[in-house]
């Protein structure tokens, strides 16, 4: 799905790239929402977007096979969810068993790593993030090196 024009609350992030979707109440509204956002063909006017033209038979699964294969990421080993999102990713599963298709358990690799790449980095995304926030005069290049003019506020982390 296209993201022009949309506000993240990634400022100043772009390598951390989000997703866009519909919160929806069922397949048929999920359809519609794929269905009219691909009429306009947004992959002409975004280059990340993919150019996938909207296919009636595969939205309605006139072309999927019987047996699907689906991968459930339980826990990525650095942020544990909540558990009524495991109590809800465990009936998925169940239901999916039920209906005849196949449940993968993955397990993450090097997802810790990769956290720790983030955080221990020398620009460290999210304190960057913060640092531009507080010190929005700064320019983006002198942010970085001026990081020890300006503190990270206690409550960087909580909702205003």
């Amino acid at each position: 799905m296209p993201h022009a024009g949309l506000l993240g609350s990634h400022d100043g992030m772009d390598n951390i790239v989000g997703c866009v979707g519909p919160i929806a109440r069922s397949a048929r509204d999920l359809e519609l929402f794929c269905r009219v956002m691909m009429q306009y063909e947004a992959w002409l006017l975004e280059h990340a977007v993919l150019e996938i033209p909207w296919n009636t038979e595969v939205a309605q699964g006139k072309t999927l096979p019987s047996k699907l294969s689906f991968a459930i990421l339980w826990d990525d080993g650095v942020v544990k969810p909540h558990p009524p999102v495991t109590r809800e990713l465990q009936r998925t599963k169940e239901a999916l068993l039920k209906a005849g298709h196949e449940v993968i358990d993955w397990i993450p690799s090097e997802h810790q790593e990769g956290w720790d790449l983030i955080v221990g980095h020398p620009s460290n995304f999210f304190a960057s993030f913060f640092i531009i926030k507080r010190c929005p005069n700064l320019p983006v290049e002198q942010t970085l090196p001026a990081r020890r003019g300006c503190r990270i506020p206690s409550n960087h982390g909580q909702q205003r």
